[in-house]
């Protein structure tokens, strides 16, 4: 049922393996915080807003995401997987989620 779940409304998704292999695959990639979360912990520097997001992803088992893939949805933006575990039921593999961040700018995983 997951899988038809995520096929069904998941959005067209790259992932970019770091052996170099691409996937087009479904899957879902979501900002982790609310919008009124993110508002009440923006943070200013002097350059501009730090972008400190973390984005949850899920997708199929089958795809092998791993800690280090690059995930890639629509436009230019490009997020790296920093955490990715598998869901099990009944000690079978269901779908994986992950956390993600933007890549790109400052680093703020651990801030």
């Amino acid at each position: 049922m997951v899988e038809k779940i995520i096929g069904t409304y998941g959005a067209p998704t790259l992932l970019l393996r770091q052996d170099g292999q691409a996937f087009a695959l479904k899957a879902f990639l979501h900002p982790r915080k609310s919008l009124s979360q993110r508002n009440a912990l923006k943070r200013i520097s002097p350059l501009g807003e730090i972008l400190g997001d973390t984005y949850l992803f899920i997708c199929s088992v089958d795809c092998g995401a791993q800690v280090g893939d690059t995930v890639k949805q629509t436009g230019d933006i490009y997020y790296e997987l920093r955490q990715v575990e598998t869901v099990l039921y009944k000690n079978e593999p269901v779908y994986l989620w992950g956390l993600c961040v933007q890549k790109g700018g400052a680093d703020t995983w651990d801030c």
